[in-house]
């Protein structure tokens, strides 16, 4: 005679439910927390994006022996980069919007809010370009008439 065992190994309906439940609370958790960090980490990402830029145009000044510039347009928050051909013929690389809720919050020291690297990899002038998001925090970036680029 065969004898069956009666000892079931397993989850219950109501431990999968009250998983299912836990996951559900920790997750809306973690997503509510991500939102409220959502502008900061645009406006990190935004000066991030420029800081290289900038680094990338002084690097093509010193390899191409030109002047390579940024120039920003503070009403349409965007920034265009630029070739200098001659003093007064231009090329332009690329031209990029700060993107949603970043906006330039002012540009210091600048003529014509324009960065100006020359072939030594320094800048024409020195000054600083900030920025702010819907939260109303604000990022520096400071560039140095040597032409270093630094977040502050």
């Amino acid at each position: 005679m065969i004898k069956f065992s009666k000892n079931y190994s397993g989850f219950t309906l109501i431990e999968i439910f009250i998983v299912i439940s836990i996951i559900s609370i920790v997750t809306g958790i973690f997503f509510g927390g991500i939102r409220v960090l959502q502008p900061s980490m645009r406006l990190d990402g935004v000066v991030r994006n420029l800081a290289t830029d900038l680094r990338y145009i002084q690097q093509k000044a010193i390899s191409e022996q030109f002047n390579y510039g940024i120039s920003f347009f503070i009403d349409t928050d965007e920034y265009q980069m630029l070739k200098y051909i001659t003093p007064t013929t231009t090329e332009e690389i690329s031209r990029k919007s700060l993107g949603y809720n970043i906006n330039f919050h002012e540009i210091n020291d600048f003529t014509n809010d324009t960065v100006i690297f020359n072939p030594y990899g320094s800048v024409k002038e020195a000054g600083t370009i900030s920025f702010i998001n819907s939260k109303q925090e604000i990022k520096i970036i400071n560039i140095r008439p040597s032409g270093f680029v630094k977040i502050e």
